[in-house]
């Protein structure tokens, strides 16, 4: 498969793996690293960047499956076993390994068979502060511990072994699956046996479909015909994936086709191209400039999920978008820089190339019929064809204290402490590096007004930070912690000079 993806002109190969499933031994660690090798060596000597990411995630049991029963293990050995590996690649080129958080794991595998008792540990957490704890930056395991311990529970409650004649948290919900059947696929992985896909082959009987050994587990839904059975609606005689290339329609859909065998015949030289894209979808009509409005619930969609809603709303309004050429053809869309996650906006702006001219009315209209609920377009701009997004030097934030009278004075005041200040050191830490900043240069001016509502102007001529980053950290070195649940920050407006 590798070489194949090599020869069709992929650049990049990445490999998932679950570590930390029952029997599994260091010596099937270090298989992990040999099937990186094998995957990376079947590119051949004539790839250039040529990159192999090996995932690793360690593995949390889950209600309803035949590992439910099985303990996970203990946050020291999922170190050691990534270092084990990590050990391993820094030795080998063109090869780089990623892990999930040890730490979110632990904390996954406490709710994956967690029961009714974690409901109040959630609350409590939350009002620790444990809030965006499925981003890395805004997670921390200490307040989900302290809420654990000041209910009287422990994290290895949820992560211990249970026995197979245990009553489970889960026991009273019904997923079609029967208890028998995990017990028996349970035995056979622990056997290191394969079940074989029941898509393909005989039914293993696991309680799901109507067979001759009895009627489906899963409860008829209202309405539904006396005569429907559940059944194996796609099983066939043999796998179905078959050698295709992919290309795109006039219409930018994906359509699917055999190789030729002048396609082969350059796959097998090493030579091959990428699909050939149809003339007029790469074609640059129109090039616009929208602005937008981020408010509410869209405050905590990423940047990446944005961008996918604005492809579907365009696409939705017929727009005819202009496409990238190469082995993945993208609609030519360009964002501005990427907000944090929970910060809103009044002036948000993104490019769009079509290949086609449209009347700016329309497209602003079309595309507002089918945003989500926060999400608007505000304006819409035409552009010169050459013209590039040039990143604001200067934008405006308001900042909100959404507590009591007393919370917002004593954020008031600490707004105004911080427009007092000189400077405000701030050693801050990236992935790679640690960088000493001062925080008030990127400040250029800070108003209050009379409802204790911040307005600030940033610089970011010397840099770009975030500006939820910079905000906290600005408050907490004038002497106030304000949880990111207690206030709204929201940008304003965008400024080039």
């Amino acid at each position: 498969m590798c070489k194949k993806l090599f020869e069709h002109g992929w650049q990049q190969v990445k490999l998932y793996f679950m570590i930390g499933l029952p029997t599994e031994t260091d010596e099937d660690l270090l298989a992990i690293v040999d099937l990186c090798r094998k995957a990376r060596d079947a590119a051949g000597p004539g790839i250039k960047r040529m990159q192999i990411t090996a995932s690793l995630s360690p593995f949390v049991p889950k209600p309803h499956t035949p590992f439910q029963w099985e303990p996970q293990i203990s946050l020291e050995e999922i170190r050691r076993r990534v270092n084990l590996v990590l050990d391993m690649v820094k030795k080998e080129k063109r090869i780089k390994l990623r892990w999930h958080e040890p730490d979110m794991s632990l904390l996954e595998g406490v709710f994956s068979r967690g029961d009714r008792c974690l409901a109040d540990v959630v609350e409590t957490a939350y009002r620790k502060g444990a809030i965006f704890a499925s981003w890395m930056e805004g997670f921390s395991l200490d307040p989900w511990l302290e809420a654990l311990a000041e209910h009287g529970l422990t994290v290895e409650e949820y992560t211990r072994g249970r026995e197979l004649d245990e009553p489970l948290p889960w026991d009273h919900l019904e997923s079609g699956v029967s208890r028998e059947f995990l017990l028996r696929e349970r035995q056979r992985a622990l056997a290191e046996e394969v079940t074989d896909d029941c898509r393909y082959g005989s039914c293993h009987v696991c309680g799901v479909c109507d067979t001759k050994a009895g009627p489906s587990r899963l409860e008829r839904l209202p309405g539904m015909d006396e005569a429907f059975r559940y059944g194996n609606a796609l099983n066939r005689d043999s796998r179905d994936q078959e050698a295709h290339s992919i290309s795109l329609d006039q219409y930018g859909r994906v359509i699917v086709r055999g190789r030729t065998a002048e396609e082969l015949k350059q796959a097998a030289s090493g030579k091959a191209k990428p699909p050939a894209l149809a003339p007029h979808l790469a074609v640059k009509a129109m090039h616009l400039g929208l602005t937008y409005s981020r408010k509410g619930a869209a405050i905590y969609l990423s940047q990446l999920e944005l961008q996918h809603i604005f492809e579907r709303v365009m696409r939705k309004a017929a727009l005819p978008l202009s496409f990238s050429q190469g082995f993945h053809p993208l609609p030519l869309l360009s964002f501005g820089r990427a907000l944090p996650v929970g910060v809103g906006s009044e002036h948000e702006q993104f490019s769009i190339f079509l290949r086609e001219p449209r009347p700016l009315q329309e497209i602003l209209e079309g595309m507002n019929r089918s945003l989500p609920l926060g999400l608007r377009v505000t304006a819409v701009e035409k552009l010169s064809l050459q013209q590039k997004y040039t990143p604001p030097i200067r934008e405006s934030y308001r900042m909100e204290h959404l507590g009591k009278d007393e919370d917002k004075k004593r954020f008031c005041e600490a707004w105004q402490r911080i427009a007092a200040a000189a400077s405000l050191p701030w050693k801050r830490e990236t992935k790679n590096k640690v960088r000493d900043l001062d925080a008030r240069a990127f400040f250029t001016d800070i108003t209050l007004d009379d409802s204790c509502i911040c307005i600030f102007c940033t610089d970011w001529s010397k840099g770009y930070i975030s500006p939820l980053a910079l905000a906290i950290h600005a408050l907490t070195a004038v002497g106030l912690a304000v949880p990111p649940q207690d206030f709204l920050l929201t940008k304003i407006r965008t400024l080039q000079a």
